[in-house]
C-alpha cells in the first residue's frame, strides 16, 4: 500500500510538473520585434492616456496592448524612452515659467524652436529613432559599412534600418536620402525598401531619395530594377546616368534632370537651376535644425539658381533671399523668416 501511495504521489508530481510547464508556455508571449507603426502607435497611446480623457481611453488601450506581442514590447520601449526625456522636459518648463511676463512670449518662441531642434519631442521622431540602425544628424552625413561590405552614405537628417539575415540583404530607407555602393553578390540580390517602392540590384552605385510620397532613384554606375512594391510587373530597369521616381503607385522615368545636382550633396553642395524658392528652402532645411518660413503670397514661386554649401545653410538662405531681393531675419531658437 505504501508503494502504491508513493507511486500515486510520484505520478501526481509528474502531472503537476507538466501542468506548470504548460502554464509557462501559455504566459510567455512569442517575441515579435515592433516596427515603426507599432512604435508610433505606442507613443500616440502615451499621449492619449496622459490627456484629459485618459481614463476613457484605458479600455481601448488594453485591447490594443493585448492584440500582439509587438504592441506590448513597443509600449515598454516607448515608456523607457519617455522616462529618459521627461527630466529635460521638466527643466525646460521650469525655466520658461521663471521668465518675467514681458519676456515670456520670446521665451516661449525659443522653447518651441528648441523642441523642433531636438526632434525628440515628436511622436514620429521618437519611433524612428527606436527603429533606425543608422541616423545622420542634421547638418552631417554618416558613412556606414554593412555586413556584406556594401558602403552607404546617409545624408543629413536621414535614417536607415538594416534587415540582414543569412541569404538576405535588405535595407529600409526610413527617411531622407542615401547613396549606395553595393557589394556584388549575384547569389543574393540587394534590396532597398523606400516608402511604397523597391530597388533591387546585384552590384552598383546609385542614390535613393524620399520626398514625402515620392521616391527617386538616380543611377551612377551599373543597373537597378526600380518600381512600386505592390506592382513588380511595372518596374523599370535603370542604367548609369538614368533617373526615375515612384509616386502614387506608378514608376516614371525622368528624361531631363541635372545629374550634378542629384549627387552634389556627397560633395557638400546644393545646386539649383531656376528652382522655385519653396523647393530651394525645403532643400536647405534638410541641413539646418530650426524651421524656415517663407511669408507672402507668390514669393515661394519665384525661381532662383545657384550653388551653396551644405555646411553653411544660413549663408545659403541669406544669399538666396538676397538674389531675389527679399529680406531674412532669424528669431530665437534659429527660426528663419524670409519675406518681401
Amino acid at each position: 500500500m505504501n508503494d502504491n501511495n508513493g507511486k500515486d504521489r510520484k505520478d501526481g508530481h509528474a502531472d503537476q510538473t507538466v501542468r506548470r510547464e504548460d502554464m509557462m508556455e501559455a504566459i510567455v508571449p512569442e517575441f515579435e520585434e515592433p516596427g515603426l507603426d507599432e512604435l508610433e502607435a505606442a507613443a500616440l497611446w502615451a499621449e492619449r492616456l496622459s490627456g484629459p480623457h485618459g481614463l476613457d481611453e484605458r479600455a481601448a488601450f488594453e485591447v490594443w496592448l493585448a492584440e500582439r506581442p509587438a504592441h506590448e514590447f513597443a509600449w515598454f520601449e516607448m515608456g523607457a524612452l519617455r522616462e529618459a526625456v521627461q527630466p529635460a522636459a521638466r527643466d525646460a518648463a521650469a525655466r520658461e515659467h521663471a521668465l518675467a511676463p514681458r519676456r515670456r512670449r520670446i521665451g516661449m518662441l525659443a522653447a518651441c524652436a528648441a523642441v523642433l531642434v531636438t526632434g525628440f519631442w515628436t511622436v514620429p521622431e521618437l519611433a524612428l529613432r527606436l527603429q533606425a540602425d543608422g541616423i545622420a544628424a542634421t547638418g552631417e552625413t554618416r558613412d556606414m559599412r554593412l555586413p556584406d561590405g556594401t558602403h552607404v552614405a546617409v545624408n543629413s537628417g536621414s535614417a536607415i534600418d538594416l534587415r540582414f539575415a543569412p541569404g538576405r540583404r535588405e535595407v529600409k530607407l526610413l527617411r531622407g536620402e542615401a547613396f549606395f555602393d553595393v557589394a556584388r553578390d549575384p547569389a543574393h540580390p540587394f534590396t532597398i525598401a523606400a516608402g511604397d517602392s523597391r530597388v533591387r540590384v546585384l552590384g552598383t552605385h546609385f542614390n535613393v531619395r524620399m520626398d514625402g510620397a515620392r521616391t527617386t532613384v538616380t543611377v551612377a554606375q551599373g543597373r537597378v530594377r526600380f518600381g512600386p512594391s505592390e506592382n513588380p510587373a511595372s518596374n523599370l530597369i535603370l542604367t548609369a546616368g538614368q533617373q526615375a521616381f515612384v509616386e502614387s503607385g506608378a514608376a516614371q522615368r525622368q528624361p531631363v534632370y541635372d545629374a550634378s545636382a542629384a549627387f552634389a550633396w556627397r560633395e557638400g553642395q546644393i545646386i539649383f537651376y531656376r528652382a522655385p524658392l519653396r523647393d530651394v528652402v525645403a532643400e536647405i532645411q534638410r541641413y539646418r535644425a530650426a524651421p524656415v518660413f517663407v511669408l507672402g503670397s507668390g514669393i515661394g514661386a519665384r525661381t532662383v539658381s545657384g550653388a551653396f554649401s551644405t555646411r553653411t545653410p544660413d549663408v545659403a538662405l541669406a544669399n538666396t533671399a538676397r538674389l531675389l531681393g527679399l529680406r531674412m531675419i532669424t528669431l530665437p531658437g534659429g527660426i528663419a523668416l524670409i519675406y518681401d
